[in-house]
């Protein structure tokens, strides 16, 4: 079997049970793969989801007694504010234990093992850490001890049990990686799938292939351009937009509201995997034009506006933060889970998806956009 690593940014991104990691779980369950996790991961993974959970349980709970203190300055109370407030009070202790579990679930969902940072090899971390070698991208950089001690792990476990397949998000500690022997590595659990080693594994049905043809995405275009096929209510905004610099100099803020149906173009499949014979998952992309709310100060709105692109000023603040509004053509991607009522052979689905209207019920897709890139205005 195939040996695969995960790192901590990837569960983060990705969590226990998403599309890709449902397709990792099916080829840990056909006997394909093998996966495991360095014990500072898991570690790490627990303890970063632990505090942002509890912050975000304290912001609410803060919030909910604004709520209360406004409310009973009108002389108003909702019995429901108080309640809701008691129901987090009651939980957020729990936290903890719901994440130690939701790993140790997944973990055991997997059949995922655990590789055991070895304390022999902490000089050599140490050495690292004072000279800027190995995972540090700097000497004395210590946010990158961790990552220096499962590079260390898994060069052991490389050592005895031969080649991996490591899929890390982090581009420094990939590219560190990059030159070790016996490691091959990967940005996402998509380029993993992708890879000749467990591409046939992943994509095992020739219905992937017709998912990623020109004709099945010629009719995808069209059916969102119709909206017979519906692309779930999305909001966008920071990291998950790229490209922020072709709007202007000093922008602080970038979010999308709204989207053109009518306006796609260039939709295409890359990459589509195998949950099932009635389940596939698929990585989409298209350009469309999107209503996009970016917040600059005056001076970048004058120059945007002498560019010649078409912007509107929205409202400007007393520092002089201008909130912009603009037309704007974008590549959105994401990812879309297609269910088949029955087991369908590529012929079959030709026939289905040249006429979805006539097959209501033979199939559904369900689309969801993760980010986008930002190419020109449409202005």
């Amino acid at each position: 079997m195939v040996n695969v690593i995960v790192d901590t940014n990837v569960l983060c991104k990705e969590g226990f049970n998403s599309s890709h990691m449902r397709v990792l779980e099916r080829l840990c369950g056909d006997k394909v793969i093998d996966v495991f996790y360095v014990d500072i991961v898991r570690r790490e993974f627990i303890s970063k989801t632990i505090i942002e959970t509890e912050a975000d349980f304290k912001k609410a709970i803060s919030a909910l007694d604004n709520i209360q203190r406004r409310l009973s300055r009108s002389g108003q109370f909702i019995p429901q504010v108080g309640t809701c407030k008691q129901l987090l009070d009651s939980v957020a202790p729990d936290v903890e234990t719901f994440i130690h579990a939701g790993f140790d679930e997944w973990a055991g969902r997997l059949g995922a093992k655990q590789i055991d940072f070895d304390p022999v090899h902490m000089p050599a971390v140490l050495d690292d850490y004072f000279r800027g070698g190995g995972a540090f991208s700097k000497p004395k950089n210590r946010d990158d001890i961790p990552d220096s001690m499962i590079m260390s792990a898994i060069m052991g476990f490389v050592e005895k049990n031969g080649e991996v397949l490591f899929v890390v998000g982090d581009d420094n500690f990939r590219g560190c990686m990059e030159g070790e022997k016996g490691v091959t590595v990967f940005e996402s659990l998509r380029d993993c799938f992708c890879d000749p080693v467990l591409h046939d594994f992943a994509s095992d049905s020739q219905l992937c292939l017709y998912f990623e043809g020109r004709r099945f995405a010629k009719y995808m275009q069209g059916y969102i351009s119709d909206e017979v096929v519906e692309i779930k209510d999305f909001y966008l905004e920071g990291a998950e937009i790229e490209g922020w610099p072709v709007l202007g100099e000093r922008v602080v803020h970038v979010e999308i509201n709204g989207i053109e149906c009518s306006s796609i173009s260039d939709f295409s499949v890359d990459g589509s995997f195998s949950l099932s014979d009635e389940l596939f998952v698929s990585n989409f992309s298209f350009m469309i034009e999107v209503g996009l709310c970016y917040v600059t100060d005056y001076a970048d709105y004058l120059d945007i506006g002498r560019s010649g692109r078409i912007v509107e000023l929205s409202s400007m603040n007393g520092d002089g933060m201008c909130e912009l509004y603009e037309g704007f053509i974008v590549e959105l991607f994401g990812i879309m889970e297609i269910t088949l009522k029955e087991r369908f052979s590529p012929e079959d689905m030709s026939k289905i998806v040249q006429n979805l209207s006539g097959h209501p019920d033979a199939l559904t897709f369900d689309i969801d956009v993760h980010g986008a890139r930002l190419i020109s205005s449409s202005g």
